[in-house]
Formats: C-alpha cells, structure tokens, sequence
C-alpha cells in the first residue's frame, strides 16, 4: 500500500528489486527498493538501473528495510554509506470517529488549496505528477484557520488498510495541536470508509512526531528502513 500511496512517476523491475524514479527531492520515490525479502543480488540489481538514473539525471541511491540484512551488507561492502532512518508504525482504526468542529474539511478529492500547502509557494511539479497519479481511493484533509490553510493530510486506502502521509502544518501555524487535528480527522474517516488499521512512516529522529503518533495508539513498530547513499 506504501507504493500506492506514494507512486513514483516511471518504475523498472528487476530481480526483485524495484527502481523508482520521479525527480524532486523524496526519496521514496527516486530510490532503488526491494520487492520483498525474496529478492537477487543487489549488486547485479544496481548495474541494470544505472543508465536509468543517470539518464533521469539522479543519484542512485537504495532504500533498504531492515529485513534485507544480506543486500545492507553487500551495499556497506560496496561503500555505500546510511543515510536517515524511518520508522514504519501502525494503529487499530477501532472505535475512531472524526472530531466535532467546523474546524477542518475531508474531501475524496485533490483541492487546490491542498496541494498548494503541500508544494509549497515556489511548488513542486514533481510531487504535484505523483499526487495526481494516485489510483486507490484517497481521503484529504485540509485543517484552515480563518480562510487560511493552516494543515493538511492525506489517507491512501486499500485492502481495510488506511496509509496516512503528507501530515504538515503550515509554519505559523504550529504548536497548536493542528497536526493532531489533522491526524484524528484522517483516522476518523478512514474508520468510516471501512479502515481496519492505520499506518504511517516517520523519521526515527523525529521525537515530535514520534510522541504524536504513539498519543494517537500508533503502537505496533512495523519494521524500519534506510537508504545507503554513495559516499
């Protein structure tokens, strides 16, 4: 569901590994990833997407989840250095309605307004294509304080699964529990829609975000990932 929610505009199979290359600076969706924990030798797998990233003009770097311990070790051998390090969390959707308030607006559609949020004032053509390629149903919310938009977030959904990204709260506008009104919104009506569970990824580093979505019963630790990067 994480590949659904997040597409990458162009995507190349091989070996069971998946390079996935958009532009912009995410790198889930410009980063050479396992289809599974059945997958070959990396290494052979880097040889056959290098022109491909040095066609697109992009760093050839590997998401690598901690259950491929061979493929990080063969990457470490081969000088490739660890950069970052994400946390994939989930949390039961039982018993979770949305909040009271006319504080916020859930919508099935992409809005204007939301995406400028998410882009940003200089915007981002890149995450604007791979928002716009999302197929499974989509839940987004927009938090606004007076006419302004002060948070957004989105729910992919498939499979009794909600997968929540983009949570952001615009700068003058944290510290107010805007995020977490956000995220209860999201969590609320993806229980409407037939959700089961919710999950999420984090920077492991993110302590803020981290204390967030713990408060919020995101208690079940998935797995974690990182990228080895050229050195």
């Amino acid at each position: 569901m994480f590949r659904d929610a997040w597409p990458a505009l162009q995507e190349i199979e091989a070996d069971g590994w998946v390079a996935r290359l958009t532009g912009g600076d995410t790198r889930r969706v410009n980063s050479i990833n396992p289809l599974g924990p059945e997958h070959g030798d990396v290494r052979d797998a880097l040889k056959q997407f290098a022109p491909a990233y040095a066609k697109a003009d992009l760093r050839m770097i590997v998401r690598v989840p901690d259950f491929c311990a061979r493929a990080d070790a063969d990457l470490a051998t081969a000088g490739l250095a660890v950069e970052g390090t994400t946390r994939t969390l989930s949390a039961s959707l039982a018993g979770r309605t949305i909040p009271e308030g006319p504080n916020f607006e859930i919508s099935s559609e992409l809005s204007p307004d939301w995406l400028a949020a998410r882009v940003g004032p200089h915007g981002d053509p890149a995450t604007a294509a791979l928002l716009a390629k999302i197929t499974v149903p989509a839940l987004f919310v927009t938090v606004k304080r007076q006419e302004d938009v002060a948070a957004i977030g989105f729910a992919a959904l498939g499979d009794g699964i909600a997968v929540i990204e983009s949570i952001r709260t615009l700068p003058k506008f944290q510290r107010r529990g805007l995020g977490r009104l956000c995220m209860e919104a999201l969590l609320g009506a993806s229980a409407r829609a037939g959700a089961k569970t919710a999950c999420l990824q984090v920077d492991a580093a993110n302590s803020a975000g981290l204390a967030l979505y713990t408060g919020l019963g995101f208690d079940r630790h998935l797995y974690d990932y990182h990228y080895r990067v050229p050195a």
